[in-house]
């Protein structure tokens, strides 16, 4: 299901097993937050150097394979610059549509693509992404406060959430 649009790019999200051949026709990567590589091959692991990244013009489509475990947020490592360098070099290589996907489509799911609104400035504010990712695709969606948490520190510290949740 279609999520948002952003500067020509589309972000959607869906279950693995709902991925079939309408999606992947018109897709340029697949974010595969299971951690298991699935066909359309090719794809990077965790994307270190960026170097692999897919272009328009590239066989449709690449998956970067993200080692996320269930019902959890990110690794550590996965910071607001992954997204934002997702985001800025699929603008740059003429991508037009990003998939996000994971299990059930759900908790994984939602988070990335929340995580998208945020780092392409799509919503500003995390509450906002997190509202309005449970609205437009899935009521179910970031299904963890771990999850919910982890959107909340790609714009502010840990200190900055504590304070606010104190006041």
């Amino acid at each position: 299901k279609k999520a948002f649009v952003k500067d020509g790019i589309e972000f959607w999200g869906s279950a693995k097993s709902n991925l079939d051949d309408i999606y992947l026709n018109d897709t340029d990567l697949i974010v595969n937050a299971t951690g298991m590589p699935f066909s359309p091959k090719p794809f990077i692991k965790n994307a270190p150097d960026w170097l692999g990244l897919p272009t328009a013009s590239s066989k449709k489509p690449s998956q970067m394979v993200l080692d996320w475990k269930d019902f959890q947020p990110p690794p550590n490592s996965v910071e607001i610059d992954f997204w934002e360098t997702i985001f800025d070099r699929c603008k740059e290589n003429g991508i037009k549509r990003i998939i996000c996907c994971c299990g059930a489509g759900q908790g994984r799911t939602g988070t990335a693509l929340a995580s998208f609104a945020l780092a392409t400035n799509f919503i500003r504010e995390p509450e906002d992404a997190i509202t309005f990712i449970r609205a437009r695709y899935s009521e179910h969606a970031i299904e963890r406060k771990s999850q919910e948490l982890y959107i909340w520190t790609l714009i502010y510290s840990m200190e900055e959430i504590f304070e606010e949740a104190v006041e």
